[in-house]
């Protein structure tokens, strides 16, 4: 669709928005180069629920950025009305992920997309009200907020995705000594245990032993997503890390260590 409003005198939200453009694309440059380097290392439904996302993802945020651009030059315009009308859409966007993937039964392996369907289900409402929370900041700086939380998040839905890919693919040898399952922890993680006690994941922990992905007798490692340096600098965030690593063993998860 060709579109044919125009909104003037935007030039500062643009530089700033373009940005944080730059380093959504890095991110997604990165991630997706990761999955080409370890092609074997990602099953196609994998790959192709990360695509989605991401596609999902971005069309939002395009959205967003017209959408803030518009109420910035109406003077009359309902700020509040138009955050809250953008986290519903956030959801819808959100909800459209998981029927993209349901509907198309010859891309995504349906018994894995069952597993994440539910892992997912239960995210939406804890990363809806982030991205409610931030829309309620001034509009100079809501969308950059937004673009930075969602950065994120993308690398958070490839950590998930790759977490139950092995844990799905590698279920036969769950009880032998080729398995080697981990658990990822990163900043969606920990800034979400950290502002509202929500943890990501025990949620996923709990969907796993539903499905019986975990295995008491097995040794588990904790993927560690953040660079060391980072949590050596900042002890509350350390500290935040640490609370979630020892909440995990009280799933009767026996950890070898982290890395």
């Amino acid at each position: 669709m060709i579109k044919v409003e125009y909104t003037p005198n935007n030039i500062n939200f643009q530089l700033a928005s373009s940005a944080s453009w730059i380093n959504f694309y890095k991110v997604r440059e990165f991630l997706l180069n990761q999955l080409i380097i370890s092609e074997n290392r990602f099953s196609p439904t994998c790959k192709e629920s990360f695509l989605c996302t991401v596609h999902q993802l971005r069309y939002w945020l395009v959205e967003l950025e017209e959408r803030i651009k518009r109420v910035k030059h109406d003077e009359d315009a309902d700020v509040r009305q138009m955050s809250n009308e953008e986290a519903d859409n956030f959801e819808a966007y959100l909800d459209n992920i998981l029927r993209i993937m349901l509907h198309y039964e010859e891309q995504f392996d349906q018994d894995f997309i069952e597993i994440y369907a539910k892992i997912f289900r239960q995210y939406k409402k804890p990363i809806t009200d982030k991205i409610r929370r931030t829309l309620k900041q001034d509009l100079e700086n809501s969308f950059n907020a937004c673009m930075v939380f969602i950065t994120q998040y993308m690398q958070h839905a490839m950590h998930i995705l790759y977490e139950l890919d092995y844990l799905y693919h590698n279920a036969k040898d769950s009880d032998t000594i080729n398995f080697y399952p981990f658990l990822g922890l990163d900043s969606v993680d920990v800034n979400l245990y950290r502002d509202k006690r929500i943890s990501l994941i025990d949620l996923r922990i709990k969907v796993y032993k539903e499905y019986r992905l975990i295995k008491e007798k097995s040794y588990w490692t904790v993927k560690s997503y953040f660079n060391q340096s980072a949590l050596d600098a900042d002890f509350h965030l350390f500290k935040q890390f640490n609370k979630l690593v020892s909440d995990i063993e009280l799933h009767d998860i026996r950890l070898s260590g982290v890395m």
